[in-house]
């Protein structure tokens, strides 16, 4: 902050008195020092006189005592702190004043702070001894503070005093009329002009302000005509100023929206273009042209002619322009502006002046077609996903759907309602209390996550509905007045969860079946057995060989029936191989025996040829079962028929399959036909006519699926009167068809002295194996128990030539004694017989690395021709 002149005074009067003062107290304190050193000096001189004229004697004459009272006596001057008497070398008496015991006076001189005599002692000039004392000078230095104090003090005052005075006779006739001026020359200067100057002094203050009074009549008579200028010139500055400003905000305003203006003076042809213009084409304003046609190379190729027609038009006619370009930027990329022109014409009609906007409108574009791409890639997901979105406004009764959901529904967009009564329609029956309940539960503010219904669509086919994560829009009042959700087409979700229920109840089936067919089997295996060993041990013509045979004959049915069931229920991954079918058709046409009601008569044609298809023969059996039951739930009254029917046939053009040869596989019947309205959707899940209990419409949807996969196709014919016909087209293999060798030999011819270890946990069937195996000629060593026989094994390795083993067995199974075997020694020969094994069968023996597998119930033909097959190494 800027400091008065009055301040600038006093503390310049402030600062010589305090030098003075300071200058004043160091001189006197030095000099009253000086006068009380100088005469403590002479206190010591005189104590150093006086101690030779009365010590002399004493220390001649050794006067102790006296020695010793003297120097006691010295320290009676306060000044005096140390003093010692020495005699002949020998301290006599040392006194030191209190205060002063820590310091050591010998070899001590004057310093600041003390003074030092030592007095030698003289008798008849001889030397009797000495003293030595010291005076401080402590006592003469407090002495000098306080005189000088006491001084200091008193020129203060008067100092003070001095300086009050010489400050009040300062303002009074110096600095008041200066401040004045000052005053008056402030207010001159925040424009009053009107001041009144005090100039009755004549001193040179008062000269000054004569001065200074006549510059201010000057500066009035200047002021008041260049008022009347800056008038002028001020309203002129606050119109450039406004003009300025409404530019400034019309440049913004069109940098910031990108978007600029542009006109042409019709009749001198001249073009202007605001600077935003130039900018959106990316071209600098003081080099360019402004014309469209100048910069037709930056506007698209293919947009041009639509601009120049548009300019032409309103240029001749007057028509106003409304329309989108393209251009080219700097960068290569492309860009969009949005161009509107007008024209105004004179009182004669002709057209003066054209003008109107361009505006950059790419950000805009780009967003718009991004949101064109969300939309898009999520009408996609949705669509991928069977996935829909919803909401209903409660307040109108307007229901919103996203794309999806009227192929959900299988509605169309102009034709639906979008009411919440439209949706009630689409909804089943059945269902539509579920989905009333559910959206009251909502609105009234209970938790709805998810649930299902069926819909019905106009077509007649029926879809799963899952609705989940149900959300509400609220109003001031929390009422719900808007509810959002999503929706979901799970048909084909249910259609898989029934499958793999189905799979995982046929899983279930088969492993029961394996159960019993394993333990049927090992009952099968000695009846068989044994009544083969009877009928070679009776004479041809004896009464009982019809019985034995009867009983073989019922026993290899049964045998085959359990294979049957064992092929039919044993779920696994299709095993795509070369497969003629007419023995699966065969063989699944005694399933269906067994199941179709002997009034439906069941017919057979079947091809001869030895051509295969590509399949797995248990999917084969699942298409003529899912077909032949649709045939017979088809067949009205007490009698009906249903023809299998397969023959080398071409297929239709309609089904668009790949060149080559086919089979086709029919199955007819005379039932009461397919449904019209449903015909065309007969493969799809769900879709049945069959009364509840009878079937879960997925039959014909699985059976699409297998020959789908096997890349051949399915024509239908129905009629209502003749009946429906399936047939199926299969494309024929040229993969070479695997058949099994026929290990049956009839005559069994002795084989020798040859050991073999026959292994099973049924004690019948090892006796079987015993008997029918000794009677061919062989040495044989049979065990029920599977440690036992590997014990035996383990005993005397060398001494069998072969080894015959159950699969599954209790202790240890088949397969891990016929490792241990083989770890023992790994060229024997060895034969695994099975009635069930999922994880066992013929093409997984050679994992094993064993010599041959039998099926469960053996023959004793199979038995002792695969014995001496694998001995005599002909079975490959």
């Amino acid at each position: 902050m800027k400091k008065s002149i009055s301040q600038r005074f006093i503390i310049w009067m402030a600062v010589v008195i305090t030098s003075i003062f300071v200058l004043f107290f160091v001189t006197f304190i030095r000099y009253d020092t000086f006068l009380n050193e100088k005469e403590l000096k002479n206190k010591a001189d005189h104590i150093l006189s006086f101690s030779k004229q009365n010590l002399a004697s004493a220390m001649w004459q050794y006067n102790n005592k006296y020695i010793i009272d003297y120097i006691d006596s010295l320290l009676l001057y306060k000044d005096v702190i140390f003093a010692q008497g020495i005699i002949e070398s020998k301290v006599i008496n040392t006194k030191i004043r209190g205060g002063y015991e820590h310091i050591d006076f010998s070899g001590i001189t004057d310093s600041k702070e003390f003074i030092i005599r030592t007095c030698e002692i003289t008798y008849e000039k001889n030397l009797v001894g000495k003293i030595i004392f010291a005076m401080s000078k402590k006592q003469i230095q407090k002495n000098s503070y306080k005189n000088s104090l006491a001084v200091v003090l008193l020129f203060a005052f008067i100092s003070t005093i001095t300086s009050i005075a010489i400050i009040i006779l300062f303002r009074k006739n110096i600095l008041k009329p200066v401040l004045d001026l000052n005053d008056s020359a402030n207010k001159i200067a925040d424009g009053d002009l009107n001041v009144t100057i005090d100039t009755s002094s004549d001193d040179e203050i008062g000269q000054l302000a004569k001065s200074f009074s006549d510059m201010m009549n000057s500066i009035r008579m200047i002021t008041a005509s260049r008022d009347e200028l800056n008038n002028e010139i001020v309203e002129r500055k606050k119109v450039e100023g406004t003009l300025r400003k409404s530019e400034r905000r019309l440049r913004e305003a069109q940098r910031v929206a990108k978007i600029g203006h542009w006109e042409l003076d019709t009749p001198s042809g001249t073009p202007i273009w605001s600077e935003e213009i130039f900018h959106i084409f990316g071209l600098d304003p003081t080099i360019s042209e402004p014309s469209f046609a100048a910069h037709k190379k930056i506007i698209h190729e293919d947009d041009w002619r639509v601009l120049e027609n548009a300019i032409n038009e309103l240029s001749t006619v007057g028509k106003s322009f409304d329309l989108e370009f393209r251009i080219k930027k700097a960068n290569n990329d492309i860009g969009w502006m949005h161009a509107i022109g007008s024209a105004k014409r004179d009182e004669n009609g002709h057209i003066v002046r054209m003008f109107g906007t361009a505006q950059d409108i790419s950000t805009q574009k780009h967003v718009e077609e991004a949101l064109r791409k969300r939309e898009s890639d999520l009408a996609l997901a949705q669509s991928l996903a069977h996935l829909g979105n919803w909401s209903w406004d409660a307040t109108v009764n307007k229901v919103e759907w996203s794309n999806e959901m009227y192929h959900i529904y299988g509605v169309d967009r102009n034709t639906f309602s979008h009411t919440i009564e439209g949706v009630a329609e689409l909804i089943h029956p059945d269902d539509l209390k579920k989905q009333e309940y559910a959206v009251a539960e909502f609105l009234a503010g209970r938790s709805v996550e998810s649930y299902e219904y069926r819909t019905i669509r106009p077509d007649g086919n029926e879809r799963i509905i899952e609705v989940a994560g149900m959300r509400s829009e609220e109003d001031e009042n929390g009422q719900k007045i808007k509810l959002f959700g999503v929706v979901q087409d799970i048909t084909e979700r249910k259609m898989l969860e029934s499958k793999l229920q189905q799979a995982q109840k046929m899983e279930s089936i088969g492993q029961l079946a394996g159960g019993i067919a394993h333990d049927f089997n090992n009952i099968l295996y000695p009846v068989i057995g044994f009544a083969q060993l009877s009928q070679t041990e009776l004479p041809k013509d004896h009464p009982v060989q019809e019985n034995l045979q009867d009983i073989l004959d019922g026993a290899i049915r049964a045998k085959d029936l359990v294979k049957r069931i064992l092929h039919f229920s044993r779920q696994k991954e299709p095993e795509l191989k070369p497969t003629i079918l007419k023995p699966v058709i065969k063989e699944t046409q005694k399933l269906l025996r067994s199941t179709i009601p002997s009034n439906v008569n069941l017919q057979l044609n079947l091809y001869d040829g030895q051509d295969a298809v590509l399949c797995d023969d248990s999917e084969i059996h699942e298409i003529i079962l899912n077909l032949c039951t649709n045939a017979y739930h088809a067949i009205a009254g007490d009698k009906g028929q249903i023809k299998i029917n397969l023959e080398k046939q071409n297929p239709p053009d309609d089904l668009n399959l790949s060149p080559g040869e086919y089979l086709c596989l029919s199955v007819k019947d005379d039932g009461v036909g397919i449904p019209e309205k449903i015909k065309d959707k007969i493969f799809e899940p769900y879709v049945t006519t069959k009364e509840i209990g009878q079937g879960s419409g997925l039959g014909l949807s699985v059976v699409y699926g297998i020959v789908q996969n096997y890349n051949g196709g399915i024509n239908v014919n129905s009629d209502p009167k003749t009946g429906t016909v399936f047939e199926i087209f299969l494309p024929i293999t040229d993969q070479e068809v695997y058949l099994e060798k026929d290990n049956i030999i009839k005559n069994i011819e002795q084989s020798g002295n040859k050991h073999v270890l026959f292994v099973d946990d049924e004690n019948s069937i090892v006796k079987l194996g015993v008997r029918a195996l000794k009677s061919s000629g062989y040495r044989v060593s049979g065990f029920n128990d599977s440690a036992e026989a590997l014990k035996a094994f383990e005993t005397n390795p060398d001494d069998f030539d072969l080894v015959i083993t159950d699969m599954a067995m209790p202790n240890i199974v088949g397969s891990e004694l016929t490792k241990r075997i083989l770890e023992i020694r790994p060229d024997i020969p060895i034969i695994i017989c099975s009635g069930y094994s999922e994880k066992l069968d013929r093409m997984k023996v050679k994992e094993l690395k064993v010599s041959a597998f039998l099926d469960k119930p053996l023959t004793i033909e199979s038995l002792l021709n695969t014995t001496k097959d694998v001995l005599n190494n002909q079975l490959e």
